[in-house]
Formats: C-alpha cells, structure tokens, sequence
C-alpha cells in the first residue's frame, strides 16, 4: 500500500511479548480497555485532520477519531495501514496532528521513535505517549538485573526527560493506570490469587505532550 507521500513500507518488526501476570491476549485485551478510556477523554476536539497510531493492534485510537488517519502496524489490522521499520516513521517532516505511541512495544528503539515523532509531528501537535508505569511490577522484574538511574527510574525512562528538555514539549497531562477493581475481569476465575499480588499496583502511564512553537 501507498501513502499519501509516495512511500512503498513492507519491512516488519518482530515483537517481544511484554512481560505480564496475564496470558499475552488478555494483557492486551486489558490495555486496550485502559487506553480507551483515557483517550476518549483527550481525542475529542480532534477531527479532519492527520493522526498517527504507531503499534496499532490494540486500535482505540483508530475507533475514537474521524477523518484521515494512518496507522503503522507491525500485522494484520482494520483500516489504512503502513508496515515499517520501529525506528523509521514513514510520513513527512511537520505532516502530522496528533500521534499515540506505545513506547513499550519500541523500547529498543525508544529514543529513534522519540526523535522520529518529534520529527513528524507539526508545531502544537499532540503527542500521546503510553508506556508500562515505571514502578509496575512487570517493569521492576524487566530491570531488575541493570541499573537504575539515581532517581530510581528504571532505564529507559530516563530518556523520556531528556526528550522533553531538548525539544520544547509541554506537558498537558500524566495519567497513571491501576490494577483496580475494573481489570479483575481479565484475570477471570482461574488467576484470582495472582489478581491480588497486583491489585493496587500501577500499571500504565499516560502522557499527553504538546510540540512547542508557533
């Protein structure tokens, strides 16, 4: 399939499962539900205008908008779709409005994405970044074995702050996801005992970023 700016994307990008206490489709199944209910709440004056998905499987955002929109996948899914290198976003410089990231699927490449997103973004575009919370208890198992940074954040979150002090980003919004009540249902009857080890833990961090300038 071609884009709007003349580029043929076929490469694809193998993923490593993310570490969880639930089976892979039912961690999915669970942020998806997470994900929505926050992005209904943020992408409601977007309308018309270009918005990209970057690891779309989950798809809340491609159901919430109306108006173009194109999607970077990694397989098969509903709509526009473009497959392409993690660390390479197929579209022009200043070409989009909003884009949602999930930088927990593109960690080994998470600065490349940073800078890629940056990059396609226009001046006062939306960046949605969603990763695993910091302080979960599947990001503490991850790094456990490397260092951490002085604060204490695990490594790769560092680079978050580092990318908003080199470019200008203002933050509009932190959003932080717990194992509550609403995600029992994914645990259903036969994980009861391992709902309890995470209930109350975090489990999601949502950050809504503006592009500074004019």
């Amino acid at each position: 399939m071609r884009n709007p700016f003349g580029f043929l994307i076929k490469k694809r990008v193998e993923k490593k499962p993310v570490r969880s206490p639930l089976p892979q489709d039912r961690f999915l199944e669970m942020i998806s539900a997470f994900e929505t209910a926050e992005l209904k709440a943020r992408a409601t004056d977007f309308s018309g205008g270009l918005a990209l998905e970057v690891a779309p499987h989950l798809k809340p955002l491609a159901s919430l908008l109306k108006g173009p929109r194109f999607l970077v996948s990694i397989g098969t899914t509903e709509g526009a779709t473009l497959q392409s290198r993690e660390d390479l976003l197929p579209f022009l410089n200043t070409s989009l409005e909003l884009v949602l990231l999930r930088s927990y699927q593109g960690r080994k490449h998470l600065s490349a994405l940073l800078r890629e997103t940056s990059r396609v973004l226009k001046r006062q575009g939306q960046l949605i970044l969603v990763d695993l919370h910091p302080f979960s208890p599947m990001v503490q198992e991850e790094f456990q074995n490397q260092p951490a940074t002085e604060e204490g954040i695990p490594p790769g979150f560092e680079r978050y702050f580092r990318f908003l002090g080199s470019g200008g980003w203002i933050v509009e919004g932190v959003k932080e996801s717990f194992f509550d009540n609403n995600s029992k249902k994914f645990f259903k009857d036969d994980l009861p005992e391992k709902f309890e080890e995470f209930r109350r833990k975090p489990c999601l961090i949502l950050l809504v970023l503006r592009k500074g300038g004019g």
